[in-house]
């Protein structure tokens, strides 16, 4: 659970849901952590969910370029 943007007002509130370590790592390096008080009421405004080893093996009759995607649904945060 991470924060992203340091202005309190305006920061969004992400949890991540991760793979591997090196993803992590990364997560951790880039966003801001929150307080344990902050912790006790967190609710993400997003989830994040990576999943860099899955492949479409369809893509081609799904019209896509090739296995791999990135999926976005903003109306279900």
């Amino acid at each position: 659970m991470h924060f992203c943007g340091a202005n309190k007002d305006t920061r969004m509130a992400i949890r991540f849901i991760v793979e591997v370590a090196w993803q992590a790592h990364f997560v951790t390096n880039m966003f801001i952590k929150p307080t344990e008080e902050e912790l006790k009421n967190f609710e993400p405004d997003f989830v994040v969910y990576n999943a860099s080893k899955a492949k479409v093996e369809n893509y081609k009759e799904l019209g896509l370029n090739s296995e791999t995607c990135v999926a976005f649904n903003i109306t279900s945060r």
